[in-house]
């Protein structure tokens, strides 16, 4: 998929914030959780309309879960999904692992957990942030 240079910016601004919550072992957080701290880092949103501020995350975290996805296929490293450390405030659940697309609660709180205990985050935010 492609994304905008809005989506990749802001993805690549999140991503940081992201690894370093899974590190310190953080959240989950929710989509306008993470909007707030996207926003003390200066970045801008496109929408504040009717609280509806967070719905533009879904695409900043579309593009995280894709580079993972890549780079879990170029480097053979079993990655867990970062991204369902990002919860729905109303169902707690993250948008893209919910039951609608065949996770189970059990599922997301395994993955969730795994997420935590990867050891090699920092080595995948060096290798694909490059920085």
């Amino acid at each position: 998929m492609c994304y905008n240079e809005w989506s990749e910016t802001v993805g690549s601004e999140i991503f940081p914030i992201l690894i370093q919550m899974a590190i310190d072992r953080q959240g989950p957080i929710t989509y306008g959780e993470l909007a707030d701290k996207a926003e003390e880092a200066g970045i801008e949103f496109r929408t504040a309309h009717r609280g509806y501020r967070a719905l533009p995350m879904r695409w900043p975290l579309g593009w995280v879960l894709e580079r993972l996805c890549e780079y879990r296929e170029e480097s053979g490293i079993d990655i867990p999904h970062l991204t369902t450390i990002v919860v729905n405030k109303k169902t707690r659940q993250p948008t893209y692992f919910s039951e609608n697309f065949g996770w189970s609660d059990d599922r997301i709180r395994a993955e969730q957990e795994a997420v935590y205990n990867f050891e090699q985050w920092e080595h995948i935010r060096q290798a694909i942030l490059q920085d």
